[in-house]
């Protein structure tokens, strides 16, 4: 393993460079917390870091992982139960599926729900299936297919709130032959 200087180890945390999260950890000696370069936190004065290889041998040096980058468990695994509602949502397309009915499909508190899809995809699981909703509708209207078929098979309940949300996604309204 090449050794990474101190001077490149803090310009990295001062930058956030996400290139080098698991090649080093960085102690903060005030809260005795171990954070990824790339961790949002507040930025600690010099004095107070310190650098460590991996996250044993910060542990063995008192320190625990942080709650906000997940330092302890880096490289953050998606649980399984996440992997599965994706794979629910995209086999239900037509259908209206709320975070409640999933949270408790898949016995998991809904804002435990909402935290881990916006961790992994940046929406929220509404925000997810109605992204896969849309991708569908666009592929259909790709291939042609008439306009009251694509919006019963993706789960829409009205042409405006379909036109709606189509524009909203691709800014563009969804046309057949110019016709909509």
């Amino acid at each position: 393993m090449l050794e990474i200087s101190f001077e490149t180890m803090l310009q990295a945390r001062l930058e956030r460079d996400t290139s080098f999260d698991g090649k080093f950890f960085i102690g903060i000696k005030t809260t005795q917390i171990f954070c990824i370069p790339s961790c949002k936190a507040r930025q600690s004065k010099e004095e107070n870091l310190e650098f460590f290889k991996n996250q044993l041998e910060a542990k063995q040096s008192g320190y625990r992982g942080c709650k906000r980058c997940y330092s302890e468990t880096y490289p953050i695994t998606k649980p399984a139960w996440v992997e599965r509602i994706e794979v629910l949502l995209e086999s239900k397309i037509e259908e209206k599926i709320t975070e409640k009915e999933l949270s408790s499909l898949f016995n998991v508190d809904q804002s435990t729900l909402r935290r881990k899809f916006l961790q992994y995809h940046d929406v929220t699981p509404t925000e997810f299936h109605r992204s896969l909703k849309l991708e569908k509708a666009k592929k259909l209207i790709d291939d042609g297919e008439n306009i009251s078929e694509i919006i019963h098979k993706c789960g829409f309940r009205s042409i405006s709130g379909f036109r709606t949300a189509f524009i909203k996604k691709y800014g563009y309204t969804p046309r057949i032959g110019g016709f909509f």
